[in-house]
């Protein structure tokens, strides 16, 4: 069990260190968070704040997953190794999609409340 722990801390400091869009979405995640505690969201809200958080950055590491997988497995000018990517890519997209339309649907509000 505290090797799979092991592997999983390892796969995040590869994307922390290969990836600037996880880094990214870190510097994304920490504002959201800063301005929920500003905000003082109640506890239904800090769930869809932390889901979508949680999201992007699974999607994001799904995303290199892929692509390492198709680099290593299929040429670069493979049509298909490109379709993967640009999918993976897609599922980001949405996922970034979705944390917006949530963190616009929770603070949005309240800080036209505060003005």
């Amino acid at each position: 069990m505290f090797k799979s722990f092991k592997y999983a801390i390892n796969g995040v400091k590869y994307c922390f260190k290969s990836e600037s869009n996880f880094k990214i979405h870190t510097v994304f995640a920490g504002f959201a968070i800063f301005l929920g505690i500003a905000l003082q969201i109640d506890k239904i809200e800090w769930m869809f704040i932390i889901s979508a958080i949680l999201v992007v950055l699974m999607s994001e590491t799904f995303n290199t997953s892929i692509e390492r997988v198709n680099d290593l497995i299929l040429r670069t000018d493979n049509v298909y190794s490109k379709k993967s990517k640009d999918l993976a890519a897609a599922a980001v997209l949405f996922a970034s999609i979705y944390s917006i339309i949530i963190g616009c649907i929770i603070y949005i509000p309240k800080i036209i409340g505060l003005l």
